[in-house]
């Protein structure tokens, strides 16, 4: 765990899972609701699947009956079955170094897609993808 609780991946991290959380939901969260999940646990360990499900939680969705899991992609390859990606990118002041996250989406193969940054909101400033992570949100086999 990082610093005051929050995952060693930083705010950005947890902010790209909630991203997730939101696009997979269809509606974003408050102010007041991302405040209660900054209070809480889930965000600050270093679980993106946690970090989602406490996102999805939050926004009124039954995970209950949902299997949530983020898969590392060896090689940076999306998987077209997966929900979204979380995509490790390098920073402004070094892009060739991993420091920064951002929600990434699996169209167009490869790589993946950019889809959301947590600093530059919608705006790609191309930063360079170094890790990719699957993010798979499916029925659990007893709701499917």
């Amino acid at each position: 765990m990082g610093e005051n609780g929050i995952s060693k991946d930083g705010p950005c991290f947890i902010m790209s899972c909630l991203g997730i959380a939101q696009s997979y939901a269809g509606k974003d969260l408050l102010p007041s609701q991302l405040n209660d999940l900054f209070a809480g646990s889930a965000v600050a360990g270093n679980v993106g699947a946690d970090i989602i499900k406490a996102g999805l939680d939050q926004l009124g969705v039954d995970t209950s009956k949902l299997e949530i899991r983020v898969v590392p992609s060896p090689d940076k390859t999306v998987d077209s079955n997966a929900f979204a990606t979380l995509r490790h990118v390098g920073t402004r002041l070094n892009p060739d170094t991993a420091g920064h996250w951002q929600e990434g989406t699996t169209e167009g193969g490869g790589e993946g897609s950019f889809k959301w940054d947590p600093l530059e909101g919608v705006v790609n400033i191309g930063r360079k993808v170094q890790e990719v992570r699957n993010v798979y949100i499916v029925p659990t086999e007893d709701n499917k």
